[in-house]
């Protein structure tokens, strides 16, 4: 099968399901409040939501990256993450809590995250799989 026929196939919706490959993890993200403040020592709230979305338990964690003026935290220093949330069963949903701190220095513009869901096999050095989301947090 060539890619022209892979093409025709996604866009007609015909084709076996083994053929498109299937997202291991659902992430939905928000903010709590929406924005953070510039020019002064504020904080947001980061709630993740994680559901997996196989046929079989993994061994997951969450990796929260930031850039810029932010950090998780209070010295806006600290710019990566790791949340371990164990062994998620098929269809469970996990929900975990990341404060995200502006400082003095946090000037108003919009500040970019990355979200990164990973599956893990053995333990928490062995990566199966990863699935990653862009977020932009607003200060004003």
């Amino acid at each position: 099968m060539g890619i022209l026929d892979r093409i025709k196939q996604a866009f007609s919706g015909s084709g076996s399901s083994e053929d498109t490959p299937k997202i291991p993890y659902l992430i939905h993200t928000r903010f709590n409040p929406y924005r953070l403040k510039a020019r002064a020592a504020d904080s947001v709230e980061l709630i993740i939501t994680v559901k997996n979305m196989t046929n079989e338990d993994k061994l997951t964690s969450v990796t929260v990256k930031c850039s810029g003026d932010i950090g998780f935290s209070e010295t806006t220093l600290k710019k990566s993450h790791f949340i371990r949330l164990g062994v998620m069963k098929p269809g469970e949903e996990k929900t975990v809590y990341v404060p995200v701190y502006g400082s003095s220095i946090t000037k108003p513009k919009e500040y970019p995250l990355a979200v990164i869901v990973t599956a893990h096999f053995r333990d928490y050095d062995h990566i199966e799989n990863a699935v990653r989301k862009k977020l932009r947090l607003r200060a004003v």
